[in-house]
């Protein structure tokens, strides 16, 4: 598109576009660089000014997969698409990440992967256990079993896996349950290991999120959530009840004696 077809008009019929299968968020960091690209131009050569909108983001989604429910889309999903599913409910890597995972960044013997490639350009260490351990292990099994080995850990017929919504949206109406962005394996991976009682320094290390201002947005408190903690202090304040009640009746044991 040559610079004079950048217009206001133009502007909002590619915002429109975008908004069918991207976040406003994603869409106002594009919109930011555009923003940013006149301003550089501006100050070499002085043109018309175009007014680029920012849109209202909804930062914060409490879509996220209970462990049933992840159990249910394991059962539905087709058999390329089921490891790539289960490698972000355990590990909330990116789905960019996880879909261009090559296989000299898997280290089958020492049980780990070591990621290079990320967003924030800084190496990352995956360790590989249980079912995550399992999953990669028959990915390997596939791989090294055809006539001539493919770079990429997760393929379909000897091709990269790029897009996979229509299967996803039909895996949703199969298990019965409300439809989510694969995004939301990644909160569900943090919730997780916070509820596991895994430090949040490790928690934020193993996702890759570098400030813990991303992190708590991600971490979802749910109304089970709230109950156990409206329980925890339920026991506390009756714990304290009990002390006061044996130490009130020392005390009346005490004169009576």
């Amino acid at each position: 598109m040559a610079t004079n077809e950048i217009t206001t008009n133009n502007i909002n019929k590619y915002i429109d576009n975008r908004q069918k299968n991207g976040a406003n968020a994603t869409i106002n960091r594009e919109l930011a660089a555009l923003k940013r690209m006149f301003s550089i131009g501006f100050n070499q050569t002085p043109h018309k000014i175009i007014r680029i909108p920012s849109l209202t983001e909804h930062n914060v989604r409490t879509g996220y997969f209970e462990h049933h429910e992840y159990l249910k889309m394991c059962d539905v999903l087709p058999s390329h698409i089921k490891p790539v599913f289960i490698m972000g409910y355990r590990t909330g890597m990116r789905i960019s990440e996880i879909l261009s995972l090559n296989w000299e960044t898997v280290n089958i013997f020492d049980r780990r992967i070591t990621l290079v490639n990320t967003k924030n350009n800084e190496p990352r260490i995956i360790p590989l256990v249980g079912e995550l351990f399992d999953t990669i292990l028959k990915q390997k099994v596939l791989c090294d079993s055809s006539y001539s080995k493919f770079p990429y850990v997760f393929s379909r017929n000897r091709k990269q896996i790029k897009d996979f919504r229509g299967v996803w949206n039909a895996a949703f109406e199969k298990a019965a349950i409300e439809r989510k962005l694969f995004h939301d394996l990644r909160r569900t991976a943090v919730r997780n290991m916070v509820r596991a009682g895994v430090a949040e320094k490790v928690s934020m290390q193993i996702s890759g999120h570098k400030t813990r201002d991303v992190f708590e947005r991600y971490h979802i408190v749910n109304e089970d959530d709230l109950k156990l903690a409206f329980q925890k202090v339920d026991s506390m304040h009756a714990e304290t009840e009990k002390a006061v009640e044996k130490e009130n009746s020392g005390h009346k044991t005490g004169t009576i004696g």
